[in-house]
C-alpha cells in the first residue's frame, strides 16, 4: 500500500488514484457507486518541492549532463539527471514496513518502498548522460522516513546561529544570509558540515541518496517530481524565468514531488548524507544503499534551472552553496 492507494494517504496535491477520491480525512476512497477495488494506476500531480526530512535537493531522474551552471544561488554543478523507468508492487518488497506514525506537521512521510534508482539511458532531450547517473538499478528502502515538506529557510537557520549552535553561513553576492526581505527564502551559503550540524540541532539527519530520490520521484517511473511534463517556470524556480535568484520556499506548488514535497527541483541544491564516488550505481546495495564507505566530496541533488534537466552536484564545501533538508526515520 503507498499514497494514492485506497485507504492510504492522498497524494500533496489532493488527488489519488484513479477511481478513487480524497476524502476529509486526506485518505483515498472509493467513488460513489465504484465497487470494482483499488486502482491500479498511478497520478503524477504535485508540485516540486523540497520537503525535508532527509537530505538533498535533486529531482526526479538521474540522467544527462548539460555542463556547467554558475548560478551562485545554487552551487556550481556539473551533471543533469532525467529519466528511470519502472515501478513496483508492494508484492515484490516483501515484509516492508509501511507505517508512518504520528507525522510531525512541517514534515511528510514517505513509505518503505522499491523504486528504480538511476537511469540506463545515453541521451535523454539531446543532453548526454553522466556515467555516475548509470546504471538504473532497483532499490528497496525498508523503513519509512520523515522529511520536510520545504527547504530550510534563513530564518529557520537564523535559529541555530543565534544559539552559538550553527556557523555563519556564506554572504554576499547570490547569498540570502542577512538579505532584507529573504527570510522566507532557502538558507544557501552552508557546507555539508553546517547542513549536518543544523540537521542534528533540529534532531534530525540529511537523507541519504536513495532517501531523497524515492521522495522526489515516488515509484512510479516518472520524469520529474510532478510527472512526465516538460518543467516550465511554473514548476520551478529558475533565473531562466525572470527571477532574481531565489524565491520563498514552496512557491512552486505545482512542480510537487508525488509526496507533497516542495521545491524539489529549482530554487537551491539540497544536501544528502552520501560520500560520492561516479562508479557508486554499479555497486551500490540493493537494499538501503547509505552512499560509499568513504571519499573527499559528498552528494547534493536538484532538478536544476530550465536550461538542465536535473542535477546531482558533489562537493564536500564552498563555493558550492546547497540548502540542507533534514529527515528523520519514523
Amino acid at each position: 500500500m503507498r499514497p494514492g492507494d485506497e485507504g492510504c494517504p492522498c497524494y500533496g496535491n489532493g488527488t489519488c488514484n484513479d477511481g478513487l477520491v480524497c476524502n476529509g480525512q486526506v485518505l483515498c476512497e472509493q467513488l460513489p457507486g465504484n465497487t470494482t477495488g483499488d486502482s491500479t494506476s498511478t497520478t503524477t500531480g504535485g508540485t516540486t518541492g523540497t520537503t525535508g526530512t532527509t537530505g538533498t535537493t535533486g529531482t526526479t531522474g538521474t540522467t544527462g549532463t548539460t555542463g556547467n551552471t554558475t548560478d551562485v544561488t545554487t552551487g556550481d554543478t556539473s551533471s543533469t539527471t532525467s529519466d528511470t523507468t519502472g515501478s513496483t508492487s508492494d508484492d515484490t518488497t516483501g515484509g516492508i514496513d509501511p507505517g508512518c506514525g504520528d507525522v510531525p506537521d512541517d514534515m511528510v512521510c514517505i513509505p518503505a518502498d522499491s523504486f528504480e534508482m538511476g537511469t540506463s539511458l545515453n541521451i535523454f532531450q539531446d543532453f548526454e548522460v553522466s556515467p555516475f547517473e548509470k546504471p538504473a538499478h532497483m532499490v528497496t528502502l525498508t523503513q519509512s522516513y520523515w522529511m520536510d515538506k520545504n527547504e530550510v529557510t534563513v530564518e529557520d537557520y537564523a535559529v541555530c546561529w543565534a544559539l552559538q549552535v550553527c556557523e555563519l553561513p556564506m554572504q554576499g553576492q547570490g547569498y540570502n544570509w542577512g538579505v532584507a526581505n529573504k527570510e522566507k527564502h532557502p538558507v544557501n551559503g552552508v557546507n555539508w558540515y553546517q547542513a549536518k550540524a543544523y540537521c542534528e540541532w533540529k534532531g534530525k539527519r540529511l537523507p541519504t541518496e536513495a532517501e531523497w530520490e524515492l521522495a522526489a520521484r515516488g515509484t512510479d517511473g516518472r520524469m520529474y517530481p510532478w510527472g512526465d511534463a516538460k518543467p516550465t517556470c511554473e514548476h520551478v524556480v529558475s533565473d531562466s524565468c525572470n527571477t532574481s535568484g531565489t524565491q520563498a520556499v514552496g512557491s512552486r506548488p505545482l512542480g510537487a514531488s508525488p509526496y507533497g514535497l516542495l521545491d524539489m527541483g529549482g530554487n537551491v541544491i539540497e544536501w544528502c548524507a552520501d560520500y560520492f564516488k561516479d562508479d557508486y550505481y554499479y555497486q551500490s546495495p540493493a537494499v538501503d544503499p547509505q552512499g560509499p564507505a568513504d571519499g573527499t566530496k559528498r552528494s547534493a541533488r536538484s532538478f536544476m534551472p530550465l536550461s538542465t534537466i536535473s542535477v546531482s552536484l558533489h562537493s564536500d564545501g564552498p563555493p558550492t552553496a546547497p540548502v540542507t533538508r533534514p529527515s528523520s526515520r519514523t
